[in-house]
């Protein structure tokens, strides 16, 4: 079932290439925008062009506010309005804050048989948590409007059939569509970087640290010399938030993502908490915390707390983990502070976390059954699937007095480059927003090549990002592993389980001090395995190898 499926698909795409007007072009070009007279229609949906509805339509959308809580009013926004006058389509946003609230607005909408019209970028809820609402009809299936309108969407799971793989449900239906992400040649596919101010380390003649014990030395002077020069002793050496980032985990042999889980080179599933690697990470970091090197408060601060530390009249942070720092730091403090290369332990470890995970993920377009127009909202989606349409959803319409435009070159043209990750909220909810960032939308994007004409803001971005692709990219996991559907017989076992699989209270302990990692770490492995983490373990290897074998 799964072959002919596929099989069609490739079908359906030369056909659409031949046809040239099959939904939308996966570029920026003019028969985006191809006005209708006299195409066909089915259920008032055109079948080509824009605008996609023949007579307005409304719908509600759901939506997870990716925006940090910016109380912006989306139905407001620019690409609301671009939605009316572009497709026809008005929208009624409702917003569900993210974290645990995206689960429990979901729910509660099933339940209550409320249901928006299309729920956008609810992540992470996957089959295991809509496959009871599909079996009640609740969900729609979106195979046949994929074949037919979904010329993009095709092409995305030509490129990545993992996609294609996720978002095909039990019964071989096709319940949600995802959001896409290639990272070709991209530093956005690593776990941050870890940072240090170069200008200590300049004021103390100290050489950039290469191993644990060499970082631990650096980091005992930073606390010990006053490198800020301010008198006083208030650096702090390494400062974290709210838990031990994953990629510090690297040096210890572990290219562990947040939820603990790596693949081997063998294609063998590791579950790092029970481990002795993570063991051996644990021990290092927390001898770090008890001796005073690591901000005592971190478990109870944010990213941007530190970022207040680094911005004060006098900078206190040595180090820190971050995706960057030219978007979060004046530019007077982004100067100071530089990548650090990948650390080895006393073992020869050296690697950092892949979160190519990140890359797909599979629940960001669900289509419910109160959507009297199945066929607009597929096509909808379609168009954010094309080039032009990701840049729409991420960075709202185009043009010169937005975020964006295209140049007479057809490259992507950002007007305030420096701020548009920021701003951009202002136009879009912008990643919960369908998106497919291709190779294509990648080299769609204007790069300057004199570096004269950079600002000094852009200068430091590109700086840290060849480094980070230069330093962190031979040592990185090449084999992130990705999500997986579980059998449903998985499932349930893996729902039951779980769940009281706490490896987060018991890492915040051993970091503290609070448990001992040398006497308690035996109790705590047969604890696991009294509460069943092999049988997880099983389940990860038996989901990746069913994934495999799909792909064959």
């Amino acid at each position: 079932m799964k072959k002919i499926w596929r099989k069609g698909l490739a079908v359906l795409l030369s056909a659409a290439a031949l046809a040239g007007a099959m939904g939308c072009s996966s570029g920026g070009g003019d028969d985006e925008k191809q006005v209708n007279s006299d195409a066909a229609v089915e259920n008032n949906c055109y079948e080509t062009g824009f605008p996609i509805a023949k007579d307005p339509v409304k719908f509600t959308i759901m939506v997870k506010d990716d925006s940090s809580g910016s109380g912006i009013d989306w139905d407001q926004a620019p690409i609301t309005k671009w939605m009316k006058d572009e497709m026809n389509v008005e929208v009624e946003w409702l917003v569900a804050p993210g974290g645990m609230e995206v689960n429990q607005q979901a729910a509660l909408a099933f339940s209550s048989g409320n249901m928006p019209d299309i729920m956008m970028g609810m992540a992470p809820l996957g089959y295991e948590f809509y496959w009871d609402y599909i079996l009640e009809g609740k969900v729609q299936d979106l195979k046949p409007y994929v074949a037919k309108y979904g010329k993009n969407i095709i092409q995305m799971f030509k490129d990545f059939p993992q996609a294609e793989y996720l978002c095909t449900g039990y019964d071989d239906g096709l319940y949600m569509l995802p959001m896409v992400r290639s990272y070709e040649n991209d530093p956005g596919r690593l776990a941050g970087a870890l940072y240090i101010n170069q200008t200590w380390l300049d004021n103390l003649g100290l050489s950039m640290p290469t191993t644990t014990a060499e970082f631990k030395e650096v980091l005992k002077s930073f606390q010990a010399n006053d490198p800020n020069g301010n008198g006083i002793a208030d650096e702090i050496p390494l400062d974290l938030q709210q838990d031990l980032p994953t990629g510090l985990y690297g040096a210890f042999g572990i290219p562990i993502y947040e939820d603990k889980w790596y693949l081997d080179d063998s294609g063998q599933v590791h579950f790092a908490p029970v481990e002795d690697g993570y063991r051996r990470a644990l021990t290092y970091y927390r001898d770090l915390y008890q001796e005073g090197l690591i901000g005592k408060d971190f478990y109870d601060q944010s990213i941007g707390d530190i970022m207040q530390k680094i911005e004060g009249p006098i900078s206190t942070v040595g180090c820190f983990v971050t995706d960057g720092v030219a978007d979060k730091l004046s530019t007077e403090r982004a100067e100071e502070y530089v990548v650090v290369p990948p650390l080895t332990d006393e073992q020869g470890n050296c690697t950092w976390t892949n979160q190519e995970v990140e890359s797909i993920w599979p629940e960001w377009f669900v289509v419910t059954s109160n959507c009297k127009y199945p066929e607009i909202a597929v096509r909808m989606a379609d168009y954010f699937y094309s080039t032009e349409g990701s840049y729409t959803a991420l960075y709202g319409p185009q043009g010169e007095d937005n975020l964006w435009y295209f140049n007479e070159d057809g490259k992507v043209v950002f007007t305030d480059p420096e701020n548009k990750e920021i701003k951009k909220y202002e136009f879009t909810p912008s990643y919960s927003v369908p998106h497919y960032r291709s190779v294509a939308f990648a080299e769609a994007a204007y790069e300057e090549t004199d570096e004269s004409k950079l600002s000094a803001r852009e200068q430091i971005d590109r700086r840290n990002k060849e480094a980070m692709i230069e330093a962190y990219f031979p040592v990185m996991n090449k084999n992130s592993l990705p999500k997986a559907k579980m059998s449903l017989e998985n499932m349930k076992k893996w729902n039951a389980v779980s769940p009281d699989i706490d490896d987060y209270t018991w890492r915040k302990k051993f970091l503290m001090g609070e448990a001992s990692l040398e006497n308690e770490w035996d109790a705590y492995i047969a604890n696991m395995k009294k509460l069943g983490v092999d049988d997880l373990i099983r389940i990860k290897q038996e989901s990746y190898d069913e994934y495999l074998k799909w792909l064959e």
